[in-house]
């Protein structure tokens, strides 16, 4: 995808957030893949989850970002055309010593 950005400093486009149709889920990146899945290619789609604010569900206290584990979804072909959706997911730690939640998704 060429312009991926709606507006400075945007990492992802609002616009295409309906191409992939799931709430607090942005479309990143859009590449097709010659080499893979036959004569039209393999569409490539990278797209992550918001980075909204929650709380751990074992204490409820605020939870801070751990980073981002990718998930790769196969077998989601649209209009005739394999698809891939790689999704950045987001992974979550609870700063609480005492609570022994740690770390999820």
């Amino acid at each position: 995808m060429r312009h991926r950005t709606c507006g400075p400093g945007a990492s992802w486009c609002a616009r295409t957030d309906e191409v992939f149709g799931v709430e607090d889920m942005h479309l990143l990146d859009v590449t097709r893949d010659p080499d893979v899945g036959g004569e039209q290619g393999l569409v490539v789609l990278d797209v992550e989850s918001d980075a909204d604010l929650t709380g751990c569900p074992d204490c409820g206290v605020v939870a801070v970002g751990h980073g981002r584990h990718v998930q790769v979804l196969h077998d989601a072909p649209c209009f005739g055309t394999p698809v891939r959706a790689r999704w950045r997911k987001r992974i979550w730690r609870c700063p609480e010593p005492s609570c022994r939640r740690g770390i999820w998704s």
